[in-house]
C-alpha cells in the first residue's frame, strides 16, 4: 500500500523457516488497515478474512473483493469451507483472531478458535505475527456503513513494526473441544509475546535511527564549517592579492 510506504516506517523481523508452502499467518488488529499494510510484507499468494463490512467500504471493498479475499459473514461455516479450501489448493491465509479491531488499551482481545481448527484438520503450520505501533497516533472515526455502525482506527504514521514468529505445529483431534480450546490460548499467549518483542524491536530501531539522524546532521554542519572556511580562506586571499572574486 503506497499510504505505508510513504508514512510509515515499516520494520520487519523474521524468525524460523522462509514460509515455503501454506501457512496460516495469524495476527494482532490494533489497526483497521493492517489488511492492507500488510499486503507489502506477506508472501504474494495469500487470501485475508476480513469482516463483511469492509468489503462495503467505497474503493476499499472493491480492491479486497477483486484480489479474491474472503468476506467473514455470519455464515462461519461456509468462511471455514472457503479458508480451508484455500489452504488444501497450496495457498496461505491470513487471520485476526480476535475478530476486529483490539481494544484501545492495546490488550488482545479473546481469539476464536477457526486458526487452530484449520491447522489441524490441514495439517497445516500456523505462523505467529505480532504487530507494533504507538496507539497515541491511531486516528479514530466511527462511520455508517449498510445501516451498520463502524469505529476506524487508523495509524496515521510513525514506527510498524512487524515480527513472525516460528511457526507452530499443532497436532491432535479437531473435534475435541477442550482442547481446541487450549491450544486457542496457547496462540494467544503467543502472539502477545510475539507482540512484546516487536515492542523490543520497535526501540531498537528508533534509537538506531535516531543516532543515523543525528550523525547526518552533525555530519551535515562539519561539511557546512568547512564549506565556510574554505570560502572564507579565498575571501581572503583574493582579497590580500587584490584579485576580485565576484564581478
Amino acid at each position: 500500500m503506497l499510504y505505508a510506504k510513504l508514512f510509515l516506517i515499516t520494520v520487519v523481523r523474521k524468525n524460523g523457516d522462509r514460509f515455503d508452502g501454506p501457512k496460516i499467518f495469524v495476527v494482532n488488529h490494533p489497526n483497521t488497515l493492517d489488511p492492507f499494510y500488510l499486503l507489502g510484507i506477506l508472501p504474494k499468494r495469500i487470501v485475508i478474512l476480513i469482516t463483511q463490512h469492509v468489503f462495503a467500504i467505497p474503493v476499499l471493498g472493491g480492491i479486497v473483493r477483486r484480489a479474491g479475499h474472503i468476506s467473514v459473514t455470519d455464515n462461519k461455516h461456509d468462511v471455514y469451507e472457503q479458508a480451508k479450501k484455500m489452504l488444501l489448493s497450496g495457498r496461505s491465509i491470513l487471520i485476526f483472531p480476535e475478530g476486529n479491531v483490539s481494544h484501545m488499551t492495546g490488550m488482545v482481545k479473546r481469539f476464536h478458535t477457526g486458526a487452530i481448527r484449520l491447522s489441524l484438520e490441514t495439517k497445516t503450520p500456523i505462523v505467529p505475527i505480532g504487530i507494533y505501533l504507538d496507539r497515541t497516533k491511531i486516528w479514530r472515526r466511527s462511520t455508517i456503513v449498510n445501516h451498520i455502525r463502524m469505529y476506524m482506527s487508523w495509524y496515521v504514521h510513525g514506527w510498524y513494526t512487524v515480527v513472525f514468529g516460528i511457526p507452530i505445529h499443532v497436532s491432535g483431534s479437531n473435534v475435541d473441544r477442550s482442547y481446541v480450546r487450549k491450544e486457542t490460548r496457547n496462540l494467544r499467549r503467543v502472539i502477545i509475546s510475539t507482540i512484546h518483542e516487536a515492542k523490543v524491536v520497535a526501540s531498537q530501531d528508533m534509537i538506531v535511527h535516531k543516532r543515523t539522524i543525528k550523525k547526518g546532521w552533525y555530519t551535515g554542519l562539519h561539511v557546512a564549517y568547512r564549506v565556510c572556511c574554505f570560502i572564507g580562506f579565498l575571501v581572503m586571499k583574493t582579497h590580500e592579492t587584490g584579485v576580485k572574486l565576484f564581478g
